[in-house]
C-alpha cells in the first residue's frame, strides 16, 4: 500500500503540488480549491466536426505526449519543462476535479515542483501509459487534445508493480517559432476518489 505522509514545502502554494504521478500521498485539505478547468465533455467538438491535424503534425504531437511520459519516468524535470511554452498553463487536480493540487503559468516554477516530487520517489519507478488520444485542430492552428493516462509504480523490493492512478489529460498544443509542438495548456485530472491525492 502506498505510504501516506504530509510534507512541508518551501512555500504555501506547494502544499497543493503533490500531483505528478508517483505514489506519495497528501492529507492536508484545509482551504482546498477545486479544479478550475474540470473535465469538459465539450473540450472537443462532436466527431462529425473534428478537424484532424496533418499526419506529420499528429505524429509530432503524439511524440510530445510520449516525451511527457518519458520525462516523468526518467525523473528528468528539466526535460519535462522543455515540453511547455514559457507561459503555458498547467493544472493538476484529484478526486475527479474536487481538489486542485497545482495551477501555474510559470514554467520554471512548474519545473521546481516536478523536481521536488521526482526527488521524493527515491528508488521507486513510475511508468506512464497513455491511450485513446483524440485531437482537433482549431481555426487558429492550435490543437486541442484529450488523453487517458494510467500510471504504475514499481517498488524496488516487490516483484509486481502496482497501479498508482488513472487520469484524463486535457491539452492544447501550439507550434513554437522553430516549428516544434509544445503544450500551451495541460490539465491533468485524476480519478482518485475523495480529497486525498497521490503525488503526480
Amino acid at each position: 500500500m502506498v505510504r501516506h505522509y504530509a510534507r512541508w514545502m518551501k512555500s504555501t502554494p506547494k502544499i497543493f503540488t503533490l500531483l505528478l504521478g508517483f505514489g506519495v500521498m497528501f492529507g492536508g485539505t484545509a482551504m482546498a480549491a477545486s479544479c478550475v478547468d474540470n473535465v469538459n465533455p465539450n473540450w472537443l467538438p462532436p466527431r462529425a466536426n473534428i478537424v484532424n491535424p496533418s499526419t506529420a503534425d499528429r505524429q509530432a504531437i503524439m511524440d510530445l505526449i510520449h516525451s511527457y511520459n518519458w520525462a516523468l519516468d526518467d525523473k528528468n524535470a528539466a526535460a519535462f519543462a522543455q515540453l511547455f511554452t514559457s507561459d503555458a498553463q498547467y493544472e493538476a487536480c484529484s478526486g475527479g476535479g474536487a481538489l486542485q493540487l497545482i495551477r501555474t503559468t510559470v514554467t520554471p516554477e512548474l519545473q521546481e515542483y516536478i523536481a521536488d516530487i521526482l526527488s521524493d520517489l527515491g528508488s521507486r519507478q513510475a511508468r506512464h501509459f497513455e491511450s485513446n488520444t483524440l485531437l482537433h485542430q482549431n481555426k487558429d492552428g492550435s490543437v486541442n487534445g484529450k488523453t487517458t493516462l494510467l500510471v504504475t509504480l514499481q517498488w524496488p523490493d516487490r516483484e509486481v508493480p502496482e497501479l498508482d492512478y488513472t487520469a484524463v489529460m486535457q491539452e492544447t498544443f501550439v507550434k513554437d517559432d522553430d516549428g516544434l509542438w509544445r503544450f500551451s495548456k495541460l490539465t491533468l485530472i485524476t480519478d482518485t476518489p475523495g480529497v486525498q491525492a497521490r503525488a503526480r
